[in-house]
């Protein structure tokens, strides 16, 4: 129907300036985190993109639900405040016509935000933790540059490396100064001709060195050792281990359903109600559009943000209640989805034609 075409056109306009916005406001977040520690020299500046790529989906999981909500609000309180929805009612087209183009977008909506939710999300997460931990190696690696005198990550030892070869991996012409006393380790110098880069199951990065020389203590006293050895280990950095599927906001979707760990069903429960939400916050804000032309467009803004902050900080507290065992998953965010449905149910009943007869029959005359 022309009308319903009119109100779809109308409302994605006003629905993807909203959603222009809110990626601005969230990408900018994102990348001034990600250059904050690029700066810092923890992320090399080439992967800065890439990084904040990969948490596109994520932030695509808040911002379409909300997206269409203030679409849908804001277009409807327009035309509303224009009359032009009175209009419609006044020519025998009621707001039946109203929720079939709000659901039609909410279809549309849901779709994108389905295979968002459910597959890519996901696996932009787990890509996001691979390449931060293969970062982590690298810039353990990264504090050894051929002919400069550095500083080691612990601040206790200064590093020379003459020349590296085999892909950054082998060392030539070593010097490893430890001036710091700690312990029972003293001041210690060691040299090696050659050495290479390598990693332990638990994740220390250890040089390991041959041919070399290790002098300990202070020249100018008696307690003074010089050893020479064909292998030698220093210990360079150290890294946390990630096991896979570290965060369960990285595990495939239908992987989650095999899953019987709390923590696992919460996270399920997360990603359905984040494709959920969409047509039940349709059902919502179509009722919560109606404005007069005094009230203005925007008269309903502030309570209809405020009914989305309390259920998405519903959906929020319940997620952490399952993982922390106060909230058994049978109940989990389900309830809260049934009540948005039962609220949702409420509004659109208030303004329906048969309620309208029925509260006319009770109204006392004038």
């Amino acid at each position: 129907m022309i009308i319903v075409r009119y109100l779809i056109r109308e409302t994605v306009k006003t629905q993807l300036a909203v959603l222009f916005i809110l990626f601005l406001v969230f990408f900018s977040q994102k990348f001034i985190r990600v250059l904050a520690n690029a700066t810092a020299g923890s992320i090399p500046g080439n992967e800065v993109l890439m990084l904040v790529g990969f948490y596109m989906p994520s932030m695509a999981m808040l911002i379409l639900p909300l997206s269409l909500y203030i679409g849908i609000l804001i277009t409807f309180g327009r035309l509303y405040a224009g009359s032009e929805i009175i209009v419609m009612n006044a020519t025998g087209i009621g707001n039946k016509f109203l929720i079939r183009a709000a659901l039609y977008l909410a279809l549309l909506t849901g779709t994108v935000a389905a295979f968002n939710a459910l597959w890519l999300a996901p696996w932009a997460n787990n890509k996001e933790i691979n390449v931060m931990a293969s970062l982590e190696v690298e810039n353990g690696l990264a504090l050894l540059v051929k002919g400069q005198i550095q500083s080691s990550s612990d601040g206790e030892a200064v590093v020379y490396v003459g020349d590296i070869t085999g892909n950054g991996k082998d060392l030539h012409n070593v010097f490893i100064a430890r001036h710091v006393l700690r312990g029972t380790i003293r001041p210690n110098v060691v040299v090696a001709e050659k050495g290479y880069v390598s990693e332990l199951p638990d994740g220390r990065q250890v040089l390991d060195l041959s041919t070399g020389s290790r002098y300990e203590g202070a020249p100018t006293s008696l307690d003074y050792t010089i050893t020479n050895y064909e292998n030698y280990q220093v210990l360079i950095g150290q890294r946390k281990v990630r096991l896979k599927y570290r965060d369960w906001n990285t595990v495939p979707t239908q992987q989650l359903f095999n899953e019987k760990s709390a923590q696992a069903q919460a996270e399920l429960q997360w990603r359905i109600s984040m494709v959920l939400c969409i047509p039940l916050m349709t059902m919502i804000v179509v009722p919560l559009s109606s404005v007069n032309q005094r009230q203005g467009s925007f008269a309903k803004l502030f309570p209809a943000v405020l009914i989305y902050l309390a259920y998405f900080l519903a959906i929020s507290a319940a997620k952490s209640a399952i993982e922390e065992g106060k909230l058994i998953p049978d109940i989990g965010l389900w309830g809260i989805n049934m009540a948005a449905v039962f609220v949702a149910i409420m509004l659109i009943s208030w303004d329906s034609l048969l309620l309208r007869k029925f509260k006319c029959r009770f109204r006392r005359p004038s």
